[in-house]
């Protein structure tokens, strides 16, 4: 595993130097350095990202989840906001709110979230996964 995530860090690497623009691999290798926990590598690309995509709401995303794992919760929720606002929809934002704000001790704020998501999209099984998993973890 460690071998791929630093073929791929690589790789996107090569790609940034032939165009530094490339949005695409500044999240990709965002992606990889949050792997390998090399939170703050990951935070420089996503911002670059970000910079350069500003209406994408996954470079948003990736940003609070990387505050999330740093414990930083005020930063985790304004960059999770940040990408909701873009696409309200966006399933990896509703999860990663959804587990801020358990973190927080506000599941009531979490399940109300994912209540109101599910009424948008009853058909989406990964609402009702992310439900599920909060309803085990308060247990």
């Amino acid at each position: 595993m460690l071998e791929m995530l630093r073929l791929l860090f690589h790789l996107r690497k090569q790609a940034l130097a032939i165009n530094a623009n490339y949005g695409e691999a500044r999240l990709l290798l965002g992606g990889a350095l949050m792997s390998l926990s090399d939170f703050q590598g990951a935070k420089t690309e996503l911002d670059e990202f970000v910079r350069l995509n500003p209406s994408s709401p996954v470079g948003y995303q990736r940003l609070g989840s990387i505050y999330l794992q740093q414990g930083n919760f005020q930063q985790a929720e304004l960059q999770t906001a940040s990408a909701l606002k873009l696409d309200p929809q966006n399933l990896d934002a509703l999860a990663a709110m959804a587990e801020l704000q358990v973190k927080q001790k506000n599941p009531q704020k979490a399940f109300d979230q994912l209540n109101l998501a599910i009424e948008k999209n009853p058909k989406q099984p990964k609402l009702y996964e992310i439900l599920g998993r909060i309803h085990l973890e308060l247990k």
